[in-house]
């Protein structure tokens, strides 16, 4: 059985409790409900924000949690041992031009110079990135700000929580800001994951100042923290409690929860690396 719980409700004995991001309440949700037959004991869904999610997990009222942690090395659980931390998805920007123009790469100034207002450098027309090899007046898109957190991780990671340009064009999801770029030579978008007409669309890497190299958003550079413009998504288990998770494993990390997550607007990690971390965990005493 799976009981979702967005208030207060008693605890099921014996089942498995999940907390976590809000992100995940609808797809993620849909998929363990699904797959809880197989689950020993049933399973108990607490997905009401990472922030409380996180809570739960010191006052004990959860066995595991998917976390959207921007800097891991700041739970001072994690770092001391006690929580072990794996990555299972990525929320991540992804920067997309038409495939006509010549640009390979971006640096985060001149992102913050085509989206942002109050920046030190506006820049309006291709002409002002000669990589381009455009003349024409840019035409900027986001997905919507109120779907999902891409819009408000690019405000704050380039614009310095900056306004964005009101001349900014917002579109329902990353499907119709990709048909756009498709439609406009001239033409920037951010969406949350690769597109899906890759021959028709661009996808630019990013320059990382911390490691002076710019980088694609591949599962490689994800992993390794290359790409700059990422927030992990951690499944995190206190040591105490693995022994109540072990049961949960293959559904958390298979295949139709990876593909739950990736409608949810998350990158998940590599099959291959799934599998790994399956074995890891299920090992912990």
């Amino acid at each position: 059985m799976l009981t979702l719980l967005l208030g207060m409700a008693a605890p099921d004995a014996g089942a498995a409790k999940l907390a976590g991001s809000d992100l995940l309440a609808v797809k993620c949700g849909e998929v363990l409900k699904k797959n809880a037959a197989s689950i020993p004991d049933g399973l108990q869904l607490m997905l009401d924000g990472s922030l409380r999610g996180e809570r739960r997990l010191r006052d004990g009222t959860a066995d595991a949690a998917l976390l959207i942690l921007p800097d891991k090395s700041k739970v001072p659980e994690i770092v001391k041992g006690e929580w072990e931390a794996v990555p299972i998805a990525y929320q991540t920007v992804i920067v997309v031009v038409n495939k006509f123009n010549k640009l390979e790469q971006i640096d985060l100034p001149t992102l913050a110079a085509i989206y942002g207002k109050r920046q030190d450098v506006d820049i309006q027309y291709w002409s002002g990135i000669k990589e381009s090899g455009l003349e024409m007046p840019i035409s900027a898109v986001s997905t919507r700000y109120d779907m999902g957190i891409v819009a408000p991780l690019f405000r704050s990671r380039v614009l310095g929580d900056e306004e964005y340009k009101t001349s900014i064009l917002f579109r329902h999801n990353d499907a119709a800001a990709e048909d756009y770029v498709i439609s406009s030579l001239n033409a920037i978008a951010i969406l949350s994951v690769p597109p899906v007409r890759e021959d028709r669309v661009k996808t630019l890497a990013v320059y990382n100042p911390q490691k002076m190299n710019a980088y694609l958003p591949t599962a490689s550079n994800l992993y390794n923290g290359d790409y700059p413009l990422v927030v992990p998504m951690y499944f995190v288990v206190p040591r105490k409690s693995a022994a109540a998770v072990k049961p949960i494993l293959q559904e958390i990390f298979g295949d139709p929860m990876a593909g739950a997550l990736q409608e949810s607007g998350f990158m998940p990690v590599p099959k291959n690396l799934r599998t790994n971390f399956i074995q890891k965990l299920d090992k912990l005493p």
